[in-house]
């Protein structure tokens, strides 16, 4: 075996402090006095999700298979590497359909039910096939917050979350949110940029149809092997949904480049709200769940060890340190998204 594939001993890691008493509360009044985000599931327990990812210090993925985004058809022709996930894609490509529904808590896009050509997630991390089933999209009312995953106290202006379900021994997301290994989430950070991604201008394009709680629009032919970020390094661990009511049954993959939005979809986004046309309330943004402890658990990764300041990993070098760069103020400066880095084998 490879030496940087050795088992690497995992420090104990406490993420960010996290209000207790409610499931779903950002702190401060949205505008016109409504609170922005109240929920009367209360969710404990140990692995909840989601986590601070404080990259000091994380354990290498010993397990390397591939991620396969594998769209069930024939004659399988295109494959291309994503994040450790390699994506299979029918010769006639084989897009998703679905409804964008704004619930008043969330903006979720749900595949159709009669969709007979589903795709399939399997490998890297996962002992199971998942079944893809809905997305759903977190976003802040400002630049500074929005995704419900930190990295190193960092909150990106949005974040996706592809959610499935383990078709392999279970029927439905119904029955496997509430099993072990039940529901994989690949978790997509949404940074502002100039050239958005292609696909999510699908989803971005019909804001204007569901402003309001109970609104829902036809989204047709999502290629999500297009919305994914190229990057072949991905984070995971395990944890639980974060909307109600919290399963801890989730597999989650959170990768490790960000996709693009533009400042005029995001303002679009923010416009959504959580009530009716009469009634709106407060905007739908700042929908994300606060940050959960890590309770010791252990966060993986794929990522390996070329810029280490050593190339080798002798067996008695067990501590594995990370550090995250820092995104540039002025985005215009700097285009690709800096990838976590090893800084150095204790």
């Amino acid at each position: 075996m490879h030496e940087k594939y050795k088992d690497l001993k995992i420090l104990q890691s406490i993420a960010e402090e996290v209000a207790q008493n409610k499931f779903w509360m950002p702190p401060g009044k949205a505008l016109g006095g409504h609170s922005v985000r109240m929920c009367s599931i209360v969710c404990r327990g140990a692995p909840q999700s989601q986590a601070g990812l404080l990259p000091t210090p994380l354990i290498e993925e010993i397990r390397r298979r591939n991620l396969m985004d594998n769209f069930v058809a024939q004659n399988m022709s295109e494959i291309r590497d994503v994040a450790g996930i390699t994506v299979t894609c029918p010769r006639f490509s084989l897009p998703v359909s679905g409804t964008l529904h704004n619930t008043g808590q969330s903006l979720v896009f749900r595949v159709d039910k009669d969709t007979k050509q589903h795709v399939n997630i399997s490998g890297g991390p996962l002992a199971y096939r998942y079944q893809f089933e809905e997305i759903y999209i977190h976003y802040g009312t400002d630049n500074q917050q929005g995704s419900e995953h930190h990295i190193q106290g960092y909150s990106f202006p949005a974040e996706i979350q592809f959610y499935g379900f383990n078709k392999e021994l279970y029927h439905n997301m119904s029955e496997a949110q509430h099993k072990s290994q039940g529901v994989v989430a690949i978790s997509l950070m949404v940074q502002i940029g100039d050239t958005p991604n292609g696909e999510l201008r699908l989803i971005t394009t019909v804001f204007n149809k569901v402003t309001y709680k109970g609104a829902a629009t036809p989204v047709k032919h999502i290629s999500l092997r297009a919305m994914l970020p190229d990057t072949d390094h991905f984070m995971t661990y395990e944890g639980s949904t974060t909307h109600p009511g919290c399963w801890e049954t989730t597999v989650w993959i959170i990768l490790n480049k960000p996709i693009y939005i533009t400042k005029h979809e995001l303002y679009q986004l923010r416009k959504l709200m959580q009530g009716s046309e009469d009634a709106p309330k407060a905007p739908l943004g700042n929908n994300a769940r606060p940050v959960q402890p890590l309770h010791q658990r252990t966060i993986r990764t794929n990522i390996n060890f070329k810029n280490a300041e050593i190339n080798h990993c002798p067996s008695m070098h067990k501590e594995m340190y990370y550090r995250a760069n820092k995104w540039p103020q002025n985005i215009k400066d700097h285009n690709p998204f800096h990838s976590l880095q090893s800084l150095h084998l204790g």
